[in-house]
């Protein structure tokens, strides 16, 4: 099951999530009045959109501080991004 999807319908069931973080989209389409919202989940997923490239792969990554979560990618051309 997907983190995110990219587009809600606007009418979610109820309960539905994966792990912490509700299951809904970047942007919900209000199906009768067609008003489109962005989510605060946009956010993230642009702050990951300017670094990483499609077809870039994860490694493993540790942070010397508890509290700060991070991963790590390489991208086709090399370049290896920490977010």
């Amino acid at each position: 099951m997907p983190l995110y999807h990219i587009l809600e319908s606007g009418s979610r069931p109820a309960g539905r999530q994966t792990r912490a973080v509700p299951c809904g989209g970047v942007v919900t389409i209000n199906s009768q009045s067609k008003e489109i919202n962005p989510e605060w989940t946009i956010l993230g997923f642009a702050h990951y959109a300017r670094v990483i490239r499609r077809g870039a792969r994860r490694f493993s990554s540790v942070s010397s501080a508890a509290d700060l979560q991070q991963v790590a990618f390489e991208n086709p051309d090399g370049q290896q991004v920490l977010v």
